[in-house]
């Protein structure tokens, strides 16, 4: 699966499906692979992009420095990397609130 080298780390994303784009965040200390449980049925309608956020799962280095804004800012790097000029987004937990910092940093 493809990664990025985006803000300093080797961010590992996963991209499963077709249609508008949606990216998945998860909370902390969860990677991608939170989402497999409902992964089949979004990726039926969407475009389902899902990052492991820095310091966890297969982005590398696991032991950096991690807040809210940096999450947001690698989000919408990658977004930039896929060429995308828009997602939906969608989070858990603290994944939620990097989704409303991008909505509100990034509108």
């Amino acid at each position: 699966m493809p990664s990025t080298i985006v803000n300093g780390i080797d961010l590992y994303y996963e991209i499963h499906g077709k249609g508008e784009p949606l990216m998945l965040i998860a909370g902390l200390a969860s990677d991608s692979q939170s989402w497999q449980p409902i992964m089949e049925d979004l990726s039926r309608n969407y475009r389902v992009i899902t990052p492991d956020n820095r310091g966890v799962g297969r982005t590398k280095p696991s032991d950096i420095n991690i807040s809210i804004q940096k999450i947001t800012d690698d989000c919408i790097s990658l977004v930039r990397h896929l060429g995308l000029s828009s997602v939906n987004m969608l989070g858990h937990s603290m994944g939620g609130f990097v989704a409303l910092d991008c909505a509100i940093r990034y509108p």
